[in-house]
C-alpha cells in the first residue's frame, strides 16, 4: 500500500523548501515530516529527496509525486460526480 501522506510530506518539503514549513502547513512535526520521508525511502529502497538546499525531488520522487497528483484529480472528480448525483436526487450504494 502506497502511504499518500508520506507522498503529501515530499510535496510540502518541495514546495515549502522547509521541513519545518512543511510540518507547520501540515499541522504534524518536523520529525513526522523527516520520518514519513524516510518510510518512502525504506519503502522503495532508493532515495525520493536530494536533502541539499533548494531541496529537491530525485526520479523516484518526481514519479511519486506525479502519482499524488493523479489521485488527487481522481479524488477530485468522484467527488464532482458524487455531488452530480446528490443534485439528480440519485442514491449511493
Amino acid at each position: 500500500m502506497i502511504d499518500y501522506k508520506a507522498i503529501q510530506a515530499l510535496k510540502e518539503v518541495i514546495e515549502q523548501q522547509s521541513f519545518e514549513l512543511a510540518a507547520d502547513k501540515l499541522f504534524i512535526s518536523q520529525s513526522a515530516v523527516s520520518q514519513r520521508i524516510k518510510s518512502l525511502e525504506t519503502k522503495f529502497g532508493a532515495s525520493v529527496l536530494i536533502r541539499i538546499l533548494p531541496y529537491k525531488v530525485t526520479k523516484l520522487g518526481q514519479d511519486l509525486l506525479s502519482l499524488l497528483t493523479k489521485v488527487e484529480l481522481l479524488e477530485s472528480s468522484l467527488l464532482e460526480e458524487k455531488s452530480l448525483y446528490k443534485i439528480l436526487n440519485y442514491k449511493y450504494l
